[in-house]
């Protein structure tokens, strides 16, 4: 890489190499209000986000279809935006026991 390719890719990263932050969903999922956060974190400078279930979402929500149309509008829109999205799997419960 030349040094003009070093300093384009440093001043405008690809979203692999910018942050990708935990997105708390701890309320009513609605999938047009998910799609409106999500554009508004990437046009701040996120490369995605990482979708996290919090305490405030009730736990009849996680999992359900109610869940999976968010994590469907906005896995779609990253897509279209050429951003990334990660998973954490669970609700309430600490990782790795």
């Amino acid at each position: 890489m030349d040094i003009r390719a070093a300093r384009d890719t440093f001043l405008a990263p690809p979203p692999e190499h910018r942050s990708q932050p935990f997105w708390f969903w701890n309320d009513r999922l609605d999938p047009e209000r998910l799609v409106w956060q999500y554009d508004r974190m990437v046009d701040g400078g996120t490369g995605g986000a990482c979708l996290h279930a919090r305490s405030g979402l009730s736990s009849d929500e996680y999992l359900d279809e109610r869940w999976f149309r968010g994590v469907d509008a906005v896995v779609k829109r990253a897509v279209e935006r050429g951003t990334i999205v990660w998973l954490y799997d669970e609700l309430g419960w600490p990782s790795g026991t």
